[in-house]
Parts: C-alpha cells; structure tokens; sequence
C-alpha cells in the first residue's frame, strides 16, 4: 500500500538526514568555499571542487604564503662570509700639528664559527617545515572538500526522495478517499493515509530547507 511505501522511503531519509545535517560545517571547512549544497551538486564536479579546494582554501593560502616567505629568507641565509667591506675616516685638528689629523681604516666583515653554515641549515629546517605545512592543509581541504560534495549529493537525492514520497503519499490519499466514498474503507483507513501525505510534506520541506544552506 502506499502507507507502507511511505514508511520504506521515510526510514531512507531519516537515515540520510544524520549525514546531511553535517553540511554547513563541511562547507564553511572547505575554505571558504561560498556554495549551497544545490549550486554545489548541480554546477560543480568532484575534480573541480578538489582543484579549487586544494588551491583557495584559507588554511592552503595560509601555508603557501607562510613557505613563500621561509623561502625568500634564503637569500639572507646564502649571503657569502665575506661581508661588504667599508671604510671608516676620522679627522681631528691639533695646537700641536701644523694641519688635520686624518686616519682612515678599512673594514671587512668575515663570519667564523660556521655561522653562514647555521643559518642555511635553520632556513633549510624552516623552509622543509612550512613544506609540509603547505601538504597537510592541500590534503585537510581535499577531504573537507570531498566529504562537503558528497554530502551536497546527498541532499540532492534526499530532496529528490522526499518529493516522490510526498507525490506516492497524495496519490494514495485520492485513492483512499474514492474507496471510502464508494464505501469500500474506513475514514479511519483515510486519515492515516492524510497524516503520512503531512509527514511526507514536512520531510520535503526539511530536505529542501537544507539543501538550500
């Protein structure tokens, strides 16, 4: 009968909708990914959503940003051990001198103790670091991504079940209805077929009110 179809489909999306309801925090988890479920399942494919995933979510621009930066200290960190010599001139004038005193010096900065190796070596550990930074945020948004897609899937096909429940419940009312004027059931028979169409048209607004966020 329809009343027992209605129940088959009901058990369905009840057990669909513990899934579903985690689709707001996967998709804000996604990095900013600004797509309702609808626009999401119907608009964007799965190789899509990784790519953009994996390239603009916050945490992967974080990351990339914070490698470009370790990178760009190696420039410091390569400078030679022979710093820019310069030159240094003082002039003082004297009762006892017949004209200015002038001496001039040369410097020449020359790093020891290995410090030029040191500082390669910390910007070699720094850069390695926020490389694998950069993977693990790529990998975290490609499975928040994943997950924000299979769960916008999946509340396309609930709204799509609920709908046909919702269309099996109203034809099963109509049929109802004609048999209890024709006198072959009860108006007992009739208005439980009548609350299961209202459960069916609850369940539908509910499918399609998430899906919407």
């Amino acid at each position: 009968s329809g009343c027992g179809r209605g129940g088959t489909q009901g058990a369905h999306v009840v057990f669909m909708q513990s899934n579903v309801m985690k689709l707001p925090a996967l998709m804000v988890a996604a990095g900013t990914m600004l797509w309702s479920s609808a626009a999401l399942a119907r608009d964007w494919t799965l190789e899509r959503v990784v790519e953009r995933a994996r390239s603009r979510a916050v945490d992967v621009v974080d990351a990339r940003g914070a490698l470009r930066s370790a990178t760009a200290a190696g420039q410091g960190a390569r400078l030679p051990v022979v710093g820019n010599p310069f030159i240094e001139t003082v002039g003082e004038t004297s009762r006892l001198t017949s004209g200015p005193m002038i001496a001039t010096k040369l410097y020449v900065p020359v790093e020891i103790n290995g410090q030029r190796a040191a500082r390669i070596d910390e910007w070699e550990r720094l850069t390695a670091f926020h490389s694998r930074g950069l993977t693990e945020a790529r990998a975290r948004a490609t499975g928040e991504g994943v997950s924000a897609y299979a769960a916008a899937t999946i509340a396309d096909a609930r709204v799509a079940l609920a709908r046909q429940g919702a269309a099996d419940a109203a034809e099963e009312v109509q049929a109802i209805a004609a048999r209890v004027r024709a006198g072959d059931a009860t108006v007992h028979t009739l208005s439980l077929a009548e609350a299961d169409a209202a459960r069916w048209g609850h369940i539908t607004a509910e499918a399609e009110v998430v899906r919407a966020h």
